[in-house]
């Protein structure tokens, strides 16, 4: 992940855990910034640069924690559910993350108060790697929520419109948002406007 100050924090296994590491320039890693125990992992920066969100299994099992950017200050942030990962940051203090509730994964937020939010409708369907958009109104992620297959799925920023993107259905992993030069970005409604 790299923040607006060109700063480049990754996760780096050393064949017994996984810790967060601040990369040099060079790509070579410079600072451990969890050097905990347990496995840290999928480090995702605040908009504006100065905290980390990442996952860590301290605790037992998979949850969402924050960091300052320099490693100071890390504490959990999810205390419901046993499964919790994928976390991006994007605006107003709001991370998403896919969390195990009973026998779904959902998309979910959560803020810097701890209060979450589920996005997606569970119902023992699977979705996974939120990410959200640029100007922070829509998150893309990968689910089967409808039966038909995992497919690439837009949200609105509270949820409260889903639709799959016409793309067939097959294997995807960690969707990213970028704007194509030249054309303007596709309409979101509840209909897909169509």
């Amino acid at each position: 992940a790299q923040n607006v100050n060109g700063d480049i924090v990754a996760t780096i296994n050393d064949g017994e855990q996984a810790d967060i590491w601040l990369l040099d320039y060079d790509g070579k890693p410079s600072r451990n910034l969890t050097r905990h125990e347990s496995d840290d992992l999928a480090p995702s920066f605040s908009p504006d640069g100065s905290q980390i969100a990442f996952v860590s299994d301290r605790t037992g099992s998979p949850q969402i924690y924050v960091m300052y950017a320099d490693g100071s200050d890390q504490r959990r942030l999810t205390f419901v559910g046993p499964y919790n990962s994928d976390p991006d940051w994007g605006h107003g203090g709001r991370i998403a993350f896919s969390g195990l509730r009973g026998n779904a994964i959902d998309v979910q937020t959560v803020d810097l108060n701890g209060r979450i939010q589920r996005l997606t409708p569970g119902a023992g369907k699977r979705s996974l790697e939120p990410t959200w958009s640029p100007d922070g109104k829509r998150l893309v992620y990968v689910s089967n929520e409808d039966g038909k297959g995992y497919r690439l799925w837009v949200t609105a920023h509270d949820g409260a419109a889903r639709e799959p993107l016409d793309v067939p259905t097959g294997q995807y992993f960690t969707p990213s948002w970028q704007r194509i030069p030249g054309k303007p970005p596709r309409a979101f409604s509840p209909t897909g406007g169509r």
